[in-house]
């Protein structure tokens, strides 16, 4: 295995220094006491394991990360907005299953017929009745099979079945017609701004728009500056990306402002990185306004290193600060209004579920 750097740690208390041929002394110990049952090289990938650890505790961050070659071109792929599963957002109802949110135009769910406002009441033969809100979330979470059958709930006690494939999509930026023009922003992928820009072409500019972010937990900064360029005037600070050693490159918008009516933003714990970024630059610039819970706190940018032996360390290369210099990291952004999302009332097929956030910030822009 090739060399490793410098690692400093704590051990009981203490601050101790190891040197490359520290750690390669003490491989070769463990490995010789130990024989087969060690493998020398997951024995050196624990040694790096534990270097991000230290960083993420030195440097207060959570994002450094030991991971293989795979997993970084899946993060790549996912930072870009490509998702495999069944395209589906959901909200779950303890007791009785999911209520889907949002349909992604061209994914699985929606070649399958599923519609927003549809109760999922059971899966791969089990109901979700009278299960709690963790057993039914990590009955969803633990789906590893490729075909997947959904129970629907038809009314009046009747289900019907419907299978699913699990696939490939991509998460596009959806408009619904509602009191107010409302936007949703599920993720800031590849040409995410240029859809956003279009879906806002076909809007008047001057009036009141609802911008929702919840569970928006980042993605590509380019995406989130162009796009947030859009509400901004031209060559304004968007955010300032600053690196470890103190270096302030600030991000400008680099077009000419799209809209210029006030601005209501949705967000929740789901809404990080990059998303909370869009709305520390709206908020400084005081275009908008923002309704639903604290954002989730993440104020750090990734890059990927390779290394030697088919490795890949990602480490934080760059930390986010808003217009005017604040930090979100750890804490998060406090809404302007705070509304807690609520259990869910029953939709109609075909159309969402009631939402009191959302309700509360058509309000919030539709006063004086």
């Amino acid at each position: 295995m090739a060399a490793v750097g410098l690692c400093v740690f704590g051990l009981a208390g203490l601050v101790m220094a190891a040197t490359p041929d520290d750690l390669q002394a003490a491989s070769a110990l463990i490995v010789e006491r130990y024989g087969a049952e060690i493998d020398e090289e997951a024995l050196w990938a624990a040694a790096l394991e534990g270097m991000t650890r230290h960083v993420d505790a030195a440097t207060g961050t959570r994002a450094n990360a030991l991971i293989t070659a795979e997993e970084a071109e899946r993060r790549a792929a996912w930072r870009s907005g490509e998702r495999q599963g069944i395209g589906v957002e959901f909200r779950i109802v303890a007791g009785r299953g999911l209520v889907i949110t949002d349909v992604f135009a061209g994914g699985p769910a929606a070649a399958a017929g599923l519609r927003v406002g549809e109760l999922v009441t059971g899966l791969d033969g089990r109901s979700f009745s009278g299960r709690s809100g963790t057993d039914i979330h990590a009955a969803v979470s633990g789906i590893t099979t490729l075909e997947v059958v959904l129970w629907v709930a038809e009314g009046k006690g009747d289900a019907r079945e419907v299978g699913v494939t699990r696939g490939a999509y991509r998460r596009y930026p959806t408009r619904a017609e509602g009191e107010r023009p409302y936007v949703r922003l599920p993720f800031f992928g590849a040409r995410s701004a240029e859809e956003l820009e279009a879906l806002l072409a076909d809007l008047d500019p001057d009036q009141p728009l609802v911008v929702d972010l919840r569970d928006n937990n980042g993605g590509l900064l380019d995406e989130m500056v162009a796009a947030a360029g859009l509400f901004l005037d031209e060559g304004v600070v968007v955010v300032e990306r600053v690196d470890p050693a103190g270096h302030n490159e600030p991000q400008r918008a680099q077009t000419a402002r799209r809209w210029t009516g006030p601005v209501v933003i949705l967000a929740n714990r789901g809404t990080a990185g990059p998303a909370e970024g869009f709305i520390a630059a709206l908020t400084d610039h005081r275009v908008a306004q923002v309704v639903g819970t604290p954002t989730g706190g993440d104020d750090g940018l990734t890059g990927d290193h390779a290394l030697p032996n088919g490795l890949v360390l990602q480490l934080v290369e760059a930390r986010l600060r808003s217009p005017l210099g604040r930090s979100w990291g750890g804490t998060g952004l406090t809404p302007d209004l705070l509304v807690e999302p609520i259990q869910m009332v029953f939709a109609r097929p075909g159309t969402p579920p009631d939402d009191l956030q959302r309700d509360a910030a058509v309000r919030l822009i539709s006063s004086p």
